[in-house]
């Protein structure tokens, strides 16, 4: 995680709680009493929350969301659904630990996977 978004207390807290309620969903929590109290208390950390925190807050979701999810890969042109192209930039991203650039290139989905049909390997 960027320095720049550890300032921020209420974020790392807001942080915490989103990887909380992902564990309640992926258990089938969603409704419960403790998934809602947890809610609620999200809600006072949103607020405090720069427009920069929320939306990383809100990738950081949608990336918890594909762990227990169906995936939802965005679209890509194909020339980036090749291994030519993907490896050595995630390979980059890794070795530098760039974590952002490596959880958006693996955003787009395995690039050995065709696009309309992600089941079924290219």
């Amino acid at each position: 995680m960027s320095d720049q978004f550890l300032r921020n207390l209420a974020y790392v807290e807001y942080v915490h709680q989103l990887l909380e309620l992902h564990d309640l969903i992926a258990r089938g929590e969603l409704e419960s009493e403790k998934a809602d109290q947890l809610r609620e208390e999200m809600d006072v950390n949103w607020y405090a929350l720069s427009a920069d925190e929320m939306e990383r807050a809100g990738i950081i979701s949608a990336d918890l969301d594909m762990l227990v999810n169906d995936e939802v890969f965005r679209t890509v042109p194909p020339e980036q659904r090749t291994q030519e192209w993907f490896a050595p930039r995630f390979t980059d991203a890794w070795e530098n630990q760039r974590w952002d650039d490596a959880l958006a290139l693996l955003r787009a989905g395995p690039p050995y996977l065709f696009e309309d049909r992600p089941d079924v390997a290219a």
